[in-house]
């Protein structure tokens, strides 16, 4: 499960439903009136989804495995529980979403992270220490520098790792690094 975590007018419900065109799943939404904006919005976009669906017209019970995307959790769980006061609820944080400069500061704390736009699975970017390597005379060199130390980003991608890794103007502006160990 994914989770697009951004503020209000950011594209989440522009990518819900994108991926609702891509895949057929249900868009479910916390009343009718947004299942009908979120029906306008994909025919504006040219986009073909199936029918939203708000909380109200969830069936007792549905297909096994059908799949759904959840616009505004917060608000659909507050709608389907109408007659409770949700005081917490939890999430597993695995896709929890930060900046790049949060993954950064993560980073250099020793964790791992990827962004959850990446295309290939499994790639993620590490901080590595350490890092020598030969010199054509075949000397072996492991450099100190005065700010940084040995230390470097290490890419682990779908080919092999890259060490030195650059981040692109796209990973330093998004919004979806997951931080993970």
């Amino acid at each position: 499960m994914d989770i697009i975590m951004k503020g209000r007018q950011t594209g989440k419900t522009t990518e819900l439903i994108k991926r609702s065109a891509e895949t057929g799943a249900v868009i479910v939404t916390a009343n009718y009136q947004r299942a009908m904006f979120v029906k306008l919005l994909a025919k504006e976009l040219g986009l073909d989804i199936p029918e939203p669906m708000s909380t109200a017209s969830i069936p007792d019970s549905s297909e096994k495995g059908t799949h759904i995307l959840i616009d505004d959790a917060d608000d659909v769980l507050k709608g389907y529980f109408m007659n409770y006061t949700i005081d917490a609820i939890t999430m597993s944080n695995d896709n929890q979403v930060v900046s790049f400069g949060k993954a950064l500061e993560e980073v250099k704390k020793g964790k791992k992270i990827k962004r959850l736009n990446w295309n290939g699975k499994d790639q993620y970017v590490e901080l590595g220490s350490n890092i020598s390597f030969k010199e054509p005379s075949g000397e072996v060199f492991n450099p100190n520098h005065i700010s940084m130390g040995n230390k470097v980003l290490v890419f682990h991608g779908t080919q092999g790792v890259q060490v030195g890794w650059l981040a692109s103007q796209a990973d330093m502006l998004s919004e979806d690094w997951v931080v993970f160990e």
